[in-house]
């Protein structure tokens, strides 16, 4: 026969539960329906066992603790200005809100410039900030085949001068007062395209980028691609923020510093390790940043509705 526990004894009873006193349940009575002294369950007699009694770690104070220091850093990231996904804030700060471009007025008697009126004309396609973007970045593609192939010094000049030119389509834009979506657009798309092409010509054909830095920038830029897409889809604005803005210098910083260091080696100048050291840590800053822009963009996606669930809402 096996032991009976006795009142006072603790073994195999919860925490909290002594059997064989009424008066030293939870509750002030015994549970209804039960007298003193009868036990729930035949194995254990003299008590009562309730589901909810037991104190069982599950977690939800880990989790609680995680989502605190989530929102704190969020909230610290927001007040940096790298995150922004409130779906009723336009999100471009190259154009005014609703709008397609700088030409795009509703007052009659405003008169468009002629630089306007063939912005207007093309919908926004040929402009000269996007003139200056594309040629910018035909100088900066030959510049990386170039120091892939061999000839950093020129390559360097190339790509620097490539670089200038894409920081000045923004005031370009600006001066000629033809800022507008498709502006936008191209800049954008044109980085990422270049950045793709970089990142393979100085990784797969010169061996300058190594895999283990190359596969984090690709899997990243691919996902902040696909999500524009997501968001384009349900009808949002996929503008590039300043998370995303910033990590794409970062990244243009580490493409800079490899040519630059295949260029002192070629030119034969000292201190190289410089250059390499600075072109890491820009290369490591431009995967945080990303993936500071890769949560930015996953939060709008998730705030805007999808096509479908729009449908089945009831008038």
């Amino acid at each position: 026969m096996s032991e009976i526990p006795t009142p006072g004894d603790d073994r195999d009873f919860p925490r909290g539960h002594v059997g064989g006193q009424p008066d030293q349940f939870p509750s002030s009575a015994p549970p209804s329906g039960l007298e003193a002294g009868q036990s729930e369950n035949p194995n254990l007699p003299g008590t009562h066992t309730e589901e909810n009694s037991l104190t069982v770690p599950s977690g939800g104070t880990r989790k609680n603790i995680l989502k605190r220091l989530g929102q704190k850093t969020e909230g610290w990231l927001r007040g940096m200005g790298l995150i922004s996904y409130d779906t009723d804030v336009h999100m471009s700060h190259e154009r005014p809100a609703d709008k397609e471009g700088d030409w795009d007025v509703d007052d009659e008697s405003v008169k468009l410039t002629p630089l306007q009126r063939v912005a207007k004309w093309s919908k926004g396609w040929l402009t000269a900030a996007n003139i200056v973007s594309i040629g910018a970045a035909g100088l900066t593609a030959k510049g990386i085949v170039d120091v892939a192939h061999g000839d950093a010094v020129r390559g360097v000049v190339e790509i620097g001068a490539g670089r200038v030119g894409d920081l000045v389509d923004g005031a370009v834009a600006l001066w000629t007062k033809t800022r507008g979506k498709i502006g936008a657009l191209v800049d954008s798309g044109l980085d990422k395209l270049l950045s793709g092409f970089g990142l393979y010509e100085l990784t797969a054909v010169s061996h300058n980028i190594p895999l283990w830095m190359a596969a984090p920038i690709a899997l990243q830029q691919g996902t902040i691609i696909a999500l524009n897409k997501i968001i384009h889809n349900r009808g949002g604005s996929p503008t590039p923020n300043k998370a995303g803005k910033w990590g794409m210098a970062a990244l243009w910083g580490y493409f800079g510093a490899v040519v630059f260091y295949q260029a002192m080696q070629a030119l034969h100048w000292s201190h190289e390790e410089v250059a390499s050291a600075i072109g890491y840590l820009s290369g490591l800053g431009a995967v945080g940043l990303s993936g500071v822009a890769i949560y930015d963009y996953s939060m709008q996606s998730k705030l805007l509705k999808k096509p479908a669930e729009s449908a089945e809402l009831p008038n």
